[in-house]
């Protein structure tokens, strides 16, 4: 028997309930196998695994400013960010619009498929998308015999949890300390170089990119970052860690 046809094999007498989705040829398999396998959430998965789950996730393509899913929806796929970039969104009662996570390649959306019966947070592409969607019984399976593919879904979860619990302490606080807070969340996620732009910083803090602006100006004076095109580098994150435990209104003058 082949190599590859005996490797089929295997995989689907491990995971019978993954079947594939749609109509992709080997190679388009592999590709999806190969990115998979240089992203974090998916490394400590064996071979046979990594490859089901490719043959059971779907490509999907979202324009800028399409919706992925909304909050309340019942929780029935898994999306991973191939390409493009997503925006996770929360929304107040008078209508106002906080993004609570950004999401790049690699990135996982729509957690609560393996926690929730329904969608907890609107998702949005905020540029030209692909995603990998996979079902969430396909999910829940991996789940149930990988507990190192578990720890990291729900570690990514609450992370973004406590996050949000973060914000909520801090609602009252100035603007100073939102901004700062979402600083060293993406910082904790992403390393010292910051992927984002002013505006995206801005609505996770729950202000507007001109405060932001101003924000960012009297840090980067401070020594704290760096603002680049497209991108923010922290310089000190101790320093600014340091900052959502001092009084409001004690951020270093300019």
């Amino acid at each position: 028997m082949p190599t590859r046809t005996a490797a089929r094999s295997r995989q689907n007498a491990l995971y019978p309930d993954l079947a594939t989705c749609g109509r992709r040829g080997p190679e388009d398999r592999a590709r999806v196998v190969s990115f998979l396998r240089a992203r974090g959430s998916f490394r400590r998965l064996p071979e046979e695994a990594v490859s089901a789950l490719a043959a059971a996730a779907a490509p999907r393509s979202y324009r800028a400013g399409e919706t992925v899913c909304h909050a309340g929806e019942p929780a029935r796929e898994l999306f991973v960010v191939q390409e493009g970039r997503l925006c996770t969104n929360q929304y107040s009662s008078g209508g106002g619009r906080m993004c609570i996570d950004i999401m790049l390649p690699g990135d996982i959306a729509g957690m609560a498929a393996v926690s929730h019966d329904s969608y907890i947070w609107e998702v949005l592409a905020a540029r030209d998308t692909v995603l990998l969607v996979i079902p969430r019984e396909a999910v829940l399976q991996l789940l149930d015999r990988h507990p190192a593919f578990l720890r990291e879904i729900f570690n990514r979860h609450a992370q973004r949890l406590q996050y949000v619990e973060t914000l909520l302490f801090l609602s009252r606080e100035r603007v100073e300390k939102r901004l700062t807070a979402a600083l060293l969340y993406l910082h904790h996620k992403f390393g010292a170089v910051l992927p984002v732009r002013r505006n995206e910083v801005a609505e996770m803090a729950g202000t507007t990119a001109e405060t932001a602006m101003r924000t960012l100006r009297r840090l980067e004076e401070q020594d704290l970052l760096e603002r680049r095109r497209g991108q923010i580098v922290i310089r000190d994150a101790r320093r600014l860690r340091g900052l959502l435990e001092r009084p409001a209104g004690c951020l270093p003058a300019a």
